[in-house]
């Protein structure tokens, strides 16, 4: 907060002027974080939707390897 005090007061704010920009720039600050955590979430979850299909994918084959080698 306090390098956006000074961030502020370097554009020449003060009083409820600079406090508004600084609440501004914390919102901002915020909303950027919050929108970070949902893309890692997102692609967490499209990683772990990938390993899964894999893991089908593989235990599917896995079956018809058997099933094809016990007609043998």
């Amino acid at each position: 907060m306090e390098k956006l005090v000074q961030l502020g007061e370097k554009f020449g704010l003060e009083g409820e002027k600079l406090l508004a920009f600084v609440q501004e720039q914390q919102k901002l600050e915020d909303e950027r974080r919050k929108e970070a955590e949902k893309r890692e979430e997102r692609k967490k979850r499209e990683q772990e939707d990938r390993e899964e299909r894999c893991r089908q994918l593989e235990d599917e084959r896995e079956k018809r390897r058997r099933s094809e080698g016990g007609k043998a």
